[in-house]
């Protein structure tokens, strides 16, 4: 099974000026929901954007490291789990709710930026057809 982790080394063999772009990350922060919950590093995306476009120069400096290193960070890699009830029958019955998963703002620009060469790579590698 392939790993996401080996489709970056695509990366080495593509341009991707534009992913490690301040403006381009400026651009996917500021698409960043605003009054959402934060993630397990406690930092509300308002925080974020508020940095501007300095912000953005040290975050590009952080996903090149990302991508240098093929490391996620570790508190990028899950989130915190919050039961959200579905609004129909017994709140206090299992089955009418679900888990939502919530993950840090950072991973998330970077995950936007990263899928479009993900998806790419798993085209070459996974099948025209997927059962499941």
């Amino acid at each position: 099974m392939t790993c996401v982790f080996c489709c970056l080394s695509e990366l080495d063999e593509l341009e991707v000026p534009e992913l490690l772009d301040p403006a381009a990350i400026f651009k996917m922060v500021c698409a960043l929901p605003d009054f959402k919950a934060p993630g397990p590093d406690e930092l509300p995306a308002e925080v974020i954007k508020a940095g501007g476009l300095a912000l953005a120069q040290q975050i590009a400096q952080l996903f090149q490291r990302i991508i240098r290193l093929r490391r996620v960070p570790a508190a990028w890699r899950g989130g915190r789990l919050a039961k959200v009830y579905k609004g129909k029958g017994n709140a206090a019955e299992c089955g009418n709710s679900r888990g939502l998963l919530i993950g840090g703002h950072l991973s998330k620009v970077l995950t936007g930026l990263l899928a479009p060469y993900v998806q790419r790579a798993a085209c070459d590698i996974l099948p025209e057809a997927q059962a499941g």
